[in-house]
Formats: structure tokens, C-alpha cells, sequence
């Protein structure tokens, strides 16, 4: 990447062009070469571990914030969401029996009808059932959230840089899949030789080119 900087107004020229017509506007002129640099680069690792199923995108791929990228393995995820929803039911079941009894003992026991020792078991099963709902349905929850995070996601807006795995392979705790970078906004990085540091001032226009992009 060329980049010129005009140290009398502080403006970077184009390419070698302008600079020739700069110098000989009688301005002095500093070619640098520099490079674009993304502000943001995100190496991404999948939640879970697993065996890759399906990868979706490939490296020089646009992504989009949330798009995904690859899929893991679901076969045993599924079936942990399975028997964790089937404890939440048998949980409902016996909370239900355990409130309705506790509902009963409680106006018995105000008849004295039942013993308060039988009103104390039944409030703490009710107690007790209540909390196993409470576990089975975070059980639950948790199932789903591993099910949901089979799926691996770009967190940004960018391009697939490197991709480092392919269907098949297993992705372990802290395995890097993809290498997404940021291509908007692109920070531009160059060095300006000490002596001219003192014509450098914050808020000059910088114009710089590449290459591939002639006169942009």
C-alpha cells in the first residue's frame, strides 16, 4: 500500500503520480508504504465440543454478525434435550401432587384434623418438589443452550481470514475453527520518519492506494 504524505499541507498523496505533481507544485512530499489493518480480528471456538457436521462457510467468505458458520454433531445433544424436557415433566407431575397434598394437610391441620407432624412432611415435600423443579428445568435449559451452541456464529460483520477445520474433525475445549476479521472500518498504518514527525498534525487528510485498486 502507497501512501504519500504532503508535509506542507499535511495531505497524503495517491501514488507516485501525484507526488511528482506535487513536488513540482513546489510542495514537499513524503512517499510511506504502509498497510490496511482490521480493527477488529476474532478467532473463533465453538462452546461446545464436538464433531464438526457441516461447514458452511469457506475462507474469503463474507459473514454477517450472527450467520453461521458450522454446525457440530447433534445426535446425543438432542437426546440430553430429550430426557432433560422428560424430567420436567415428571417434576411438574410431582410438584403438582405435592402442593395439592400440602393445600389439603394445611386445612386439616387448621381443623385439627391431621397431625401437625403430617402437615410438617407434607410442607417439606412440597418445599422439596419445588426445588426439583427448579433443578430439572435448569437441566433443561442448560440441554438447550448446548444444543443451540452446536451451532458456531461470526460475532462481526466481516471476512472468513482462515479457515482451520474441516468436517470430521473433532473440535476440542479452546479449538479455533475460524480467524474472522473486520474489512469496515480498515485502519491505515504507516511510519513517518522522526524529522518530519513536527509537520504531522491530527486532523490532516490521508490518501493512500492499493494495488489492486488503481486511482481509488
Amino acid at each position: 500500500d502507497h501512501v504519500h504524505v504532503d508535509m506542507a499541507s499535511a495531505v497524503l498523496q495517491v501514488d507516485q503520480q501525484d507526488a511528482r505533481a506535487a513536488a513540482a507544485a513546489g510542495e514537499k512530499v513524503l512517499l510511506a508504504t504502509g498497510e490496511f489493518v482490521p480493527p477488529v480480528r476474532s478467532a473463533l471456538v465453538a462452546r461446545v465440543t464436538g464433531r464438526v457436521a457441516k461447514v458452511l462457510v469457506d475462507e474469503g467468505a463474507r459473514v454477517a454478525a450472527g450467520q453461521p458458520m458450522l454446525t457440530l454433531e447433534t445426535e446425543y445433544l438432542k437426546l440430553d434435550v430429550a430426557r432433560a424436557e422428560a424430567e420436567v415433566a415428571r417434576a411438574n407431575a410431582v410438584l403438582a401432587e405435592a402442593e395439592s397434598d400440602y393445600a389439603r394437610k394445611k386445612e386439616l391441620v387448621g381443623r385439627q384434623s391431621v397431625s401437625p407432624a403430617a402437615f410438617e412432611r407434607s410442607q417439606a415435600a412440597f418445599e422439596g418438589a419445588k426445588a426439583s423443579r427448579l433443578s430439572a428445568q435448569a437441566a433443561f435449559d442448560l440441554a438447550r443452550q448446548r444444543l443451540s451452541d452446536a451451532v458456531l456464529t461470526s460475532p462481526i460483520d466481516g471476512v472468513v481470514l482462515e479457515r482451520k477445520t474441516d468436517v470430521g474433525e473433532r473440535l476440542g475445549e479452546g479449538t479455533v475453527a475460524f480467524v474472522v476479521v473486520q474489512t469496515a472500518p480498515l485502519k491505515l498504518r504507516f511510519r513517518v520518519p522522526e524529522r518530519y514527525l513536527g509537520a504531522v498534525a491530527t486532523g490532516a487528510q490521508v490518501r493512500a492506494s492499493v494495488d489492486p485498486y488503481p486511482g481509488e
